[in-house]
């Protein structure tokens, strides 16, 4: 999703009035093309912070979802829940480390990285979290430290094609606290999910990679409705 945003404001598609004048472009045919995006991305935290109307994107601070589902199964932590009023928080404060654009082959790569993070949201669930049993409703509260994401863009050439977009992103969390309320044994859970926090934090990340590609599938699908990939990218003027 902010891969996306950041496409849209940096490759000039953003009417130029709510632009710095000193704001970098990007251009498909500049050798320096990957650096371009990234010094350009990493300086745009502040401007997308609240949303960019122009493109249709609310605001980052916090953003918030309707909700659903998520299902993860692994030896030890193997759990359904139902969320509803999905909230991210800081999920503007993001650091592009690399990106690697191929305009003719329709396809971007890279990694960015969310130094931190949180998130609140009403739940359900039914389960076992690193071999705790979870099972309840209420809300529930995460703090996540540096976290890293891995993301692909492919097959993206023109607006005939948006369902066929290739997304995929793995994110790896490097610590996290939680707070369940709602539970039975919610001060168990918290407890032991605490003590165990970088064992649950990447037991969880195939989970929160789920939920961000199906963010970035949502938006890249709305944008290149809008846009061939050449548009968003263009030549030099």
């Amino acid at each position: 999703m902010i891969l996306i945003i950041l496409l849209s404001c940096i490759f000039d598609h953003i009417e130029t009035a709510t632009l710095s004048n000193a704001f970098p472009k990007c251009y498909q045919n500049d050798p320096k093309l990957n650096e371009c995006f990234v010094k350009a991305a990493n300086s745009l935290n502040d401007f997308v912070k609240n949303g960019v109307p122009e493109i249709g994107m609310r605001t980052l601070n916090p953003y918030v979802s309707s909700g659903f589902n998520i299902t993860l199964e692994t030896p030890i932590t193997d759990f359904a829940a139902y969320t509803t009023n999905f909230t991210l928080f800081k999920m503007y404060d993001y650091q592009f480390e690399e990106v690697d654009i191929r305009p003719k082959e329709g396809k971007i790569s890279g990694k960015v990285v969310l130094p931190k993070w949180g998130l609140w949201t009403n739940y359900e669930i039914l389960g076992q979290m690193i071999s705790v049993e979870v099972k309840g409703s209420g809300t529930v509260t995460c703090e996540c430290d540096r976290t890293v994401c891995e993301f692909s863009l492919s097959n993206w050439f023109d607006t005939s094609n948006c369902k066929d977009i290739n997304v995929d992103i793995v994110c790896k969390l490097d610590d996290m606290s939680i707070n369940f309320t709602g539970m039975a044994n919610e001060e168990v859970v918290n407890t032991l999910l605490n003590l165990s926090s970088r064992l649950f934090a990447s037991e969880v990340s195939p989970a929160f990679s789920s939920i961000f590609q199906g963010f970035m599938k949502q938006f890249t699908t709305r944008i290149c409705r809008k846009f061939k990939f050449s548009e968003l990218i263009p030549p030099s003027p």
